[in-house]
């Protein structure tokens, strides 16, 4: 068996242990989702919008494509929730999760794409095998809604990311420079990523205004 089919069958049998109780935070609601503090990305903009508010709406402009693309998904992503670890990667999922443990700790309830989100961000080329994989050992195959969704919530994954590093930044008081350098490559990042899967950008009313600038 090789590494992607093995990812893919192991996390069919992580995912079969009933979930814990409903999440705080979900991956579909990455913008909302109470962080450090309580600070959520969206919250964390705001405060950044006063030194950067250009790059604040360009960020914004991501999360509404992201957002626009999700929603008619959403309700089938959730009637999968499974018992989740945002930190998960391929190489977590060896040989020593055969007997279908859960993972030791970090354990979320979230639904089951956003897992196979996270191994298809750390291995792009090996997702097909993944998930077909998963699908031969999952008690449920995955619908087509979970397989639309799994790219945008890779793109996601970024935008969760930096909402980590802003409601740090904000939670501190945004004494310190923010994060910009990580800021640029994770929008850059993730504008790509939607142009290559096809998301529409947003359109000023009546062909005025101008969109933020990518950086």
């Amino acid at each position: 068996m090789n590494d992607a089919e093995s990812a893919g069958r192991l996390l069919a049998a992580r995912h079969a242990i009933p979930a814990p109780p409903e999440p705080e935070r979900s991956l579909v609601n990455y913008a909302e989702s109470p962080r450090r503090d309580d600070w959520t990305l969206r919250s964390a903009l705001v405060r950044l919008a006063q030194p950067e508010p250009e790059r604040v709406g360009a960020v914004l402009e991501l999360i509404r494509r992201c957002d626009g693309a999700l929603h008619p998904l959403a309700r089938a992503l959730e009637r999968h929730t499974v018992s989740t670890e945002p930190a998960l990667n391929v190489a977590a999922l060896d040989d020593s999760a055969a007997d279908e443990r859960a993972p030791s700790d970090g354990i979320q309830p979230d639904c089951r794409a956003a897992d196979l989100a996270r191994v298809g961000r750390d291995r792009p080329a090996e997702l097909t095998a993944i998930l077909a994989a998963y699908d031969a050992t999952a008690e449920t195959p995955l619908s087509d809604e979970e397989r639309a969704a799994i790219p945008l919530l890779v793109v996601v994954l970024g935008l969760d990311e930096l909402g980590e590093l802003l409601a740090d930044w904000a939670a501190a008081g945004a004494r310190d420079a923010p994060p910009l350098d990580r800021f640029d490559a994770i929008c850059a990042e993730a504008f790509a990523s939607l142009e290559r899967l096809g998301v529409a950008r947003e359109e000023p009313p009546n062909g005025l205004g101008r969109r933020p600038r990518q950086r």
